[in-house]
């Protein structure tokens, strides 16, 4: 039987890769779903995919690849407005670091790896 991991990375090769383009803030919108977004929501939640429990934002693989202002974002939502704000100042390389280490074992996802609430997505429905 195939481990987590090699489900996770198929999942994410094939259906979330195409749609994380870091050089844009991406935001989900009931209006603009792509079918490869919706059939990759209705896997994770088939298996109850939890991606927080399986990956962790670094300055490598997703702080270091985003603007300042994503990061900073970042930080306000997974730690605090005090800690988004002692950021602000610092060069991008150095800020992508420092964010790593606040958020690491927070729970923090990138909005594209989130699981979509199914109360938010009814009340968007009505």
């Amino acid at each position: 039987m195939p481990s987590a991991s090699h489900f996770i990375s198929e999942l994410v090769g094939r259906n979330f890769h195409p749609l994380l383009d870091f050089n844009y803030k991406w935001r989900r919108s009931s209006r603009r779903v792509s079918p490869t977004l919706k059939h990759a929501e209705a896997m994770s939640q088939a298996v109850s995919l939890e991606m927080a429990a399986h990956w962790q934002p670094t300055a490598a693989n997703y702080l270091g690849q985003v603007t300042k202002a994503v990061i900073v974002e970042a930080v306000r939502e997974g730690v605090s407005e005090e800690a988004a704000a002692q950021l602000a100042d610092l060069k991008k390389p150095a800020m992508a670091e420092a964010a790593e280490r606040l958020l690491a074992d927070k729970g923090w996802l990138p909005q594209v790896l989130r699981l979509p609430n199914p109360r938010s997505d009814a009340a968007l429905a009505a």
